[in-house]
């Protein structure tokens, strides 16, 4: 985990806006310095996840000191943001079961499956019908079979 600094400003009539010197261009706000951090934590995560989706470097965190003696800082205040840096650690697992426990892993799978892909076509009416069509059918073969 790294620890990057964001900077809080509020002009008057304004929300709190926060800044990360060390991502230019990177910035969000909040209604209250509570909501400022909150809105820090959750935009630097997200400019963080897209810059190692594009393959780019981070850079390393400035210090306070050096954050402070930059001409934007001036009026503001400073607080540390938690940025997770790590990828999660995948662990391969070989399992044995039992065919019909299997099966039954199968078939919640594929019901998971056919919800997700009838509520995506719902929301975007993107998802084609025959690939919900064939999700069902292929749902209902499998509950013919766990029933035999």
């Amino acid at each position: 985990m790294r620890y990057y600094i964001g900077m809080i400003h509020k002009e008057a009539d304004s929300d709190y806006g926060v800044s990360f010197p060390d991502f230019p261009g990177a910035a969000t706000a909040g209604t209250s310095l509570d909501d400022a951090q909150a809105m820090a934590e959750e935009s630097l995560a997200l400019h963080v996840d897209g810059l190692v989706e594009d393959g780019e470097a981070l850079p390393e965190p400035s210090t306070l000191d050096a954050v402070m003696e930059l001409p934007d800082s001036k009026g503001g205040v400073a607080i540390r943001v938690a940025v997770k840096t790590e990828a999660p650690k995948c662990i391969r697992v070989n399992v044995t079961l039992p065919e019909d426990i299997l099966e039954r892993i199968d078939i919640a799978t594929l019901a998971d499956t056919v919800y997700v892909l009838h509520a995506f076509q719902k929301k975007t009416e993107a998802t084609l019908k025959r690939d919900v069509a064939l999700a069902t059918t292929r749902f209902k073969e499998l509950m013919r079979r766990v029933k035999q």
